[in-house]
């Protein structure tokens, strides 16, 4: 959210949340039916989290026209080209990969090598205080886009 907020000019918003959750509907999936398979599986990997966002991109790009009435709705408009969509969506789920390769052991990022030289630097504590510090500052910076575009729209009403 901080990366989507703060440089929106760099990333569209919807692509990158989608392609930060899209691999966690594995895990999803494996919990909700108790599933014989790895938590983290292939989608957790570059080459499966590849293939999600090339499959949720043209979906987000082709319904560009209503998701950017939503966005101007909430004073966050963007450009809409599918590389666009297609850079944030990668984004999203390389940076969501690295992030549960830090702290999930059973994490295999570059498959079909099993190695995950992520591992182990940075506690999950840690990752968790990111996040939450991130979500916070998003939120703010949401807060200040929000008004301030108000207060252009009322000042170019009233002039």
């Amino acid at each position: 959210m901080l990366a989507g907020v703060g440089f929106r000019k760099v990333f569209h918003i919807p692509a990158l949340i989608v392609g930060s959750v899209i691999v966690d509907i594995e895990p999803f999936l494996v919990l909700a039916f108790d599933l014989d398979y790895p938590l983290h599986g292939f989608f957790h990997t570059f080459a499966g989290g590849t293939i999600a966002v090339l499959l949720i991109s043209v979906p987000i790009w082709l319904l560009r026209k209503p998701i950017g009435k939503l966005m101007a709705r909430l004073k966050l408009e963007q450009k809409k080209g599918f590389w666009f969509i297609l850079w944030s969506a990668m984004f999203g789920m390389v940076t969501h990969i690295i992030m549960d390769s830090l702290f999930h052991a059973d994490l295999r990022p570059f498959y079909p090598f099993w190695y995950n030289p992520f591992y182990g630097h940075i506690s999950s504590k840690a990752i968790h205080f990111l996040c939450v510090f991130s979500f916070i500052a998003a939120g703010i910076i949401y807060i200040v886009i929000f008004f301030t575009a108000q207060k252009k729209e009322s000042r170019q009403k009233n002039s």
